[in-house]
């Protein structure tokens, strides 16, 4: 008979054990990126809205980062890396329609709905990254919700313009072209440091 204490015996179950382990066991794709969230950022700095699908652009996925809150005084762009501007992590957009968006916060007596179409005035802003640029402005209803809702008085909401063109920073860390995320906005630290 086959004696099962055999260590050539021992061996070989091993090794077939291993090998329908690896056989039937998920495999994780190494090396190869996979997508486990997808997130759009409607107004830069602020709350994301989870997405299934987007529709990639020549400016980044439709409807990322279209709009960001800037100084009334200063022209530039108000990021919640200064304290006093922490609050616009709170502000939650939402696209009711297409052009309808819907910006909710804890901090705001009730949410605010308006269409963005609806824009009042160019202004100049200074982003962090590149020339001033012309931003559209989204009015003093808008400004006045954000301000309630922040605690920042004199912020605007501003968003770019069909004509925008995105300007291209060169990552001295890795060599390569990368497009800041918009006007006044620096790219993510891991692309472009």
């Amino acid at each position: 008979g086959v004696n099962l204490e055999s260590p050539i015996v021992l061996a070989l179950a091993v090794v077939a054990f291993t090998f329908v382990l690896l056989l039937v066991a998920p495999r994780k794709n190494k090396g190869i990126p996979t997508v486990s969230e997808l997130n759009i950022y409607p107004i830069k700095s602020c709350a994301a809205i989870s997405m299934q699908e987007a529709v990639a652009t020549a400016r980044g996925f439709e409807n990322d980062r279209i709009l960001q809150v800037s100084d009334s005084k200063t022209g530039n762009y108000c990021t919640p890396r200064d304290i006093k501007y922490a609050k616009l992590f709170h502000v939650k957009p939402e696209f009711k329609t297409t052009n309808t968006l819907v910006l909710s916060s804890p901090d705001a007596p009730s949410p605010l709905e308006f269409h963005l179409n609806d824009m009042t005035q160019s202004t100049i802003c200074s982003p962090r990254v590149g020339p001033k640029v012309k931003l559209l402005d989204y009015g003093d209803a808008v400004a006045n919700w954000l301000a309630r809702a922040t605690g920042v008085k004199g912020c605007r909401l501003t968003g770019i313009g069909a004509g925008y063109k995105r300007f291209v920073k060169v990552n001295p860390d890795q060599g390569d072209a990368v497009p800041s995320t918009q006007p006044g906005m620096a790219a993510p630290r891991s692309l472009a440091g």
